[in-house]
Parts: structure tokens; C-alpha cells; sequence
């Protein structure tokens, strides 16, 4: 079973320069898209992003895409398979 490799908040927050309170915070008001992992705090998962949905916010904010996510959105739509104990390709 291929798994894609998925950004937390904190990976997110790093990108953006933020805190990740502020990521969560985008998340609810809908100006990013996450999904939720099982369990986690609070009765709700963890957040995990897209890279490719990350990748287009930064676009939009005019900040550089990190090399290194560029490769995962490339990987991940080209379908090439992840190892889902590392992520890596």
C-alpha cells in the first residue's frame, strides 16, 4: 500500500515562519486544507497537510517553495511510492 508523506502544523509553521497556533488557526477559519489523524488531543487528530496544497499556499503568500517539498509534490504525483515507517521515497 503506497502512503503519502504528510506535513504536521509544526512543519507547516516552519515553512510559513509562524507559530503553529497560527496554522491551526488558518485551518479553522478555512484558508488551509488539512486533514486529521485518529486520536490526538482534545477528541480530534493531529493535523497533517498535502504537500501540494502547502506548496500552493506558499505560492500564493509570493514565499519560495523549499526544494525538498518541490520533490515531494513531484514524487507524489507521479505516484512513486513512499516508505510509510520513514516517508522516504
Amino acid at each position: 500500500m503506497t502512503q503519502k508523506r504528510l506535513l504536521s502544523a509544526s512543519d507547516v509553521a516552519e515553512l510559513f515562519g509562524v507559530d503553529a497556533k497560527a496554522v491551526r488557526k488558518w485551518v479553522d477559519e478555512g484558508l488551509l486544507a488539512a486533514g486529521r489523524t485518529l486520536g490526538g488531543g482534545h477528541g480530534h487528530g493531529h493535523l497533517r497537510f498535502e504537500p501540494a496544497v502547502v506548496a500552493a499556499a506558499l505560492t500564493r503568500q509570493g514565499l519560495s517553495v523549499p526544494h525538498d517539498l518541490r520533490q515531494a509534490v513531484l514524487r507524489a504525483a507521479e505516484g512513486e511510492p513512499v516508505d510509510p515507517s520513514t516517508g522516504a521515497v
